[in-house]
């Protein structure tokens, strides 16, 4: 039996915790026009990949310098350069979100047309939330400070992103719903140059218990760090 709608409002505020990780400082974004600069960025030729960072530990590193593995309490992050090719970055990621997507297949899906339709529009937020009148579950829509969520009873997918003149910025995160046999958190963090390389963080979670909320060294802030630690901003 599908869950309410109340069941996607909570699905939704788990995004709206995970938000909190989507800021280009780690910090939840405030509405701004420049909240994606283009500011020119430049990246190491090899990694700086500390012993720890937050909650995560560091199990390896490439002898290359390339790429680095972290874990923590049921998740696993890998923080390596991505090649971009002729295709720009948005193809250099593309089989990484493909690779995400199978373990957490979320899809966002038309609102019905019947039942509750809730819209909320203010500078720079916007909200549309719909409940399907049989009681089957709902949708739900955020775009704030140029983040977009789409949540609905099977889960929901957090997006930001500026492919712009001089620089790349884009997070991803796909929670699995409460339906789900797996509570599966996963996504990634990546910036630097259009023509690369770009340093990514992909994050896999095996579990929604993340402290990202209460400790700003909680998984998802470290892995952006990691990132962070990696790109020089001009």
């Amino acid at each position: 039996m599908k869950r309410s709608f109340l069941a996607t409002a909570g699905v939704l505020c788990f995004a709206g915790l995970a938000l909190a990780a989507c800021g280009p400082d780690g910090r939840p974004p405030k509405p701004s026009n420049n909240h994606w600069n283009d500011k020119a960025m430049s990246v190491k030729a090899r990694l700086e990949c500390p012993d720890q960072k937050g909650e995560l530990k560091r199990v390896s590193v490439a002898a290359d310098g390339k790429s680095c593995v972290y874990t923590a309490s049921n998740a696993e992050v890998t923080l390596r350069l991505l090649d971009v090719g002729p295709g720009g970055a948005q193809a250099a990621l593309s089989p990484i979100e493909t690779e995400l997507r199978a373990i957490v297949p979320f899809q966002a899906r038309e609102p019905s047309s019947d039942g509750k339709h809730t819209e909320i529009n203010l500078p720079g937020l916007h909200i549309t939330a719909h409940d399907d009148a049989n009681g089957d579950g709902g949708t739900a829509e955020v775009r704030v400070a140029g983040i977009h969520i789409n949540a609905n009873e099977n889960g929901a997918e957090i997006r930001a992103e500026h492919f712009g003149e001089n620089a790349v910025r884009a997070s991803l995160i796909l929670a699995a719903g409460d339906d789900a046999p797996e509570q599966h958190v996963v996504g990634y963090e990546a910036r630097g140059p259009v023509k690369g390389p770009l340093v990514i963080a992909v994050v896999k979670a095996k579990d929604r218990d993340y402290t990202d909320d209460k400790d700003k060294d909680g998984v998802f802030s470290s892995m952006k760090k990691l990132v962070r630690m990696n790109v020089d901003e001009k």
